[in-house]
């Protein structure tokens, strides 16, 4: 069960963990898309973040 404020790892085309969002509730995480992005909303349900999805932790 995620609770807001979680960290979400994920990996994308590589082998280790490579990028990080943090839980922000609703279905939905907090994340700077690449290196000069805007910080923006991402949603668990989108089919692309959920294959990608490795772990996530509260700390």
């Amino acid at each position: 069960q995620l609770s807001p404020g979680d960290l979400l790892f994920f990996r994308i085309g590589r082998k280790d963990v490579s990028h990080v969002a943090i839980y922000a509730g609703d279905d939905r995480f907090i994340h700077a898309p690449s290196s000069g992005k805007r910080v923006s909303y991402g949603s668990m349900s989108d089919a692309y973040w959920k294959n990608r999805l490795v772990a996530a932790g509260r700390y």
